[in-house]
């Protein structure tokens, strides 16, 4: 088995090998040892694509690419490995990359801390630039995984060396779709403590750590000054602490319970694919995703996917090696999206990553990260710090990032490069509708109702200040009579401040007698009176619409949207959700 000592062993072997193939593929080895000297460009991956068509390889669902196997397989997981393993005090390094978003709250790639900025990550939660500002974050992480993955193909064997070389040129970052089904699951591969690769020193099959199972810290006194109760259980990543023994050691297998992730996703995840086909079908701009976003559904995977552990609180969740996965599947949602509504936006998809159009029209308020000042106005083409774009000059804007084919990698679900516009979003539309579209939910029309009213679309507009949730993560719960589950708003531990305002679909039950219930918990299970929250908000709002037609056709709604006569009922405290 390949401990720590052993992938060191491999890393000075590929080093070794690669600065004597070094001609082969310069540009792989810049892009996977270069220093801080420059600022690091974003830029992508450019191996892979075809030369004629300029279509560029697809990233994977992480539970097909696992199917598949072979080199492929093979140089991801050594990839990721290697990057887990590099010093962390790197720039290129998992533990650098992954503290770009919180924890340990420190410049990277140059970019310091500004005034009147808070000490926290550079991630933008909570805000207009949340689903733009990870396209550039992603396609980094892609592209220093991919430049590993080409370094280790060439110290294969020579009899296996072209497959893995040519298996490199189009692996991508894999993503997990967790809204394929109505109960999520983990998927399977990052549930195995140890995976079998052929290993490029032997050419033969070894078994090694898995590094999709736990990120293993190199520096445990660090972490623990960063506080809290992650910082106190353990020196790797956490799944599900509560999950039994909350006094955990340092072992590994410890405070990842698979089993306790699943019944948790199950139970408190539902009707994600609900929510992705809501968004997809009723937010026709940009600019209302202020609202109706898919950061909301993406707050629910980091929720409940590691119940209490490291992927639940922002300020840790980069180092979860779900984290990866999950947020290439947030960018993949948008990327069908922006297809979709390509009439609707200024989104310029013709492959050449400029800055002619823009993304959105609007602006926001930034709640402040570690280089944007509390306060600030953004807007399309605010800097998404700390992403450099080519010139290492210049930073991505939501602009600069709007079209994925720049930065080398497409999705199975999107049409081939040439295809019109229209046809393209007929394509996706179709696609959507197979993947989360009606039916999928036990809902034949896709749509939620009031009572008895056939054709009308019952959403909940949620407003409340996050100040009342004292820095905590919580949920706000939405019951039907029978006590079934059919809404939910997290709210995360970050931003602790400025107002949450979100609109979701009820799902899966009907608001019997014009009663909605409503509970708060703080955490994971400490429910609180819902008027201890002064600042909460609820309004119910019904919207008729005609259902879509055919395979490509989604629900047409009518512009006009009106408010609900519906009482809205705190819970009473300590009553359980029916399953």
């Amino acid at each position: 088995m390949w401990k720590r000592s052993s992938i060191t062993t491999i890393y000075a072997t590929i080093v070794v090998a690669a600065l004597l193939l070094f001609f082969t593929n310069t540009a792989a080895a810049a892009a996977a040892t270069q220093s801080i000297a420059t600022p690091i460009p974003v830029v992508g991956v450019k191996t892979g694509i075809d030369k004629k068509t300029g279509q560029p390889p697809p990233r994977l669902d992480i539970n097909d690419l696992y199917a598949r196997g072979g080199p492929q397989w093979d140089l991801y997981i050594l990839a990721l490995s290697q990057m887990q393993n590099q010093n962390e005090t790197e720039e290129t390094s998992f533990f650098s990359i992954a503290g770009i978003h919180g924890h340990p709250h420190t410049s990277w790639n140059g970019v310091e801390h500004v005034d009147g900025a808070p000490y926290s990550g550079f991630c933008p939660h909570g805000e207009l630039l949340f689903a733009t500002w990870h396209r550039p974050y992603v396609a980094l992480f892609e592209q220093i995984l991919v430049a590993n993955a080409q370094l280790i193909s060439l110290t294969y064997p020579p009899s296996l060396r072209p497959a893995y070389i040519s298996a490199a040129q189009t692996l991508r970052q894999p993503y997990w779709d967790w809204a394929l089904s109505p109960f999520p699951i983990l998927p399977p591969a990052v549930t195995y403590p140890n995976l079998t690769v052929i290993s490029p020193l032997t050419g033969q099959a070894q078994t090694i750590d898995n590094p999709l199972y736990q990120y293993k810290f190199q520096r445990p006194r660090l972490i623990k000054s960063w506080g809290g109760h992650l910082s106190s259980h353990s020196n790797h990543t956490l799944r599900c602490i509560n999950s039994g023994d909350d006094d955990y050691s340092d072992s590994d297998d410890e405070g990842n319970n698979a089993t306790a992730s699943n019944e948790n996703l199950r139970d408190r995840a539902r009707g994600l694919s609900e929510y992705v086909y809501d968004i997809f079908t009723r937010v026709t701009t940009f600019d209302e995703m202020k609202t109706t976003t898919f950061e909301t559904p993406h707050n629910m995977i980091h929720a409940y996917a590691a119940c209490d552990g490291t992927l639940s609180d922002l300020n840790w969740a980069g180092f979860e090696p779900l984290f990866m996965l999950h947020h290439a599947n947030i960018d993949r949602l948008l990327a069908l999206w922006q297809t979709i509504w390509y009439n609707n936006n200024t989104t310029d998809n013709s492959n050449n990553n400029s800055d002619a159009s823009n993304m959105f029209t609007g602006t926001d308020i930034s709640k402040g990260q570690f280089a944007t000042p509390k306060g600030t106005i953004i807007s399309a083409s605010s800097p998404l710090k700390p992403f450099f774009q080519q010139d290492g000059i210049s930073f991505h804007t939501s602009n600069s990032v709007q079209n994925w084919y720049g930065f080398g990698y497409t999705y199975p679900e999107l049409p081939p490069l040439g295809i019109d516009e229209e046809r393209g979003a007929e394509w996706v539309r179709a696609e959507v509708n197979s993947l989360y579209g009606p039916g999928k939910t036990g809902d034949k029309d896709g749509v939620s109702r009031i009572g008895g009213g056939e054709g009308k679309k019952v959403v909940v507009e949620v407003s409340v200040n996050r100040k009342e949730f004292m820095g905590k993560k919580g949920r706000i719960g939405f019951f039907d009579m029978g006590g079934r589950d059919v809404g939910e708003v997290v709210v995360m531990n970050m931003p602790c401040e400025g107002e949450l305002r979100e609109v979701i679909p009820l799902t899966g039950g009907k608001i019997e007698d014009g009663i909605l219930e409503v509970g708060v918990w703080f955490e994971e299970e400490e429910e609180i009176d819902v008027g201890r929250i002064k600042s909460l908000n609820i309004t119910i709002w019904g919207m008729e619409y005609l259902p879509g037609r055919g395979n490509s056709g989604f629900p047409i709604f009518d512009e006009r949207r009106e408010r609900l006569g519906v009482e809205v009922r705190g819970r009473k405290k300590g009553e359980r959700e029916s399953t």
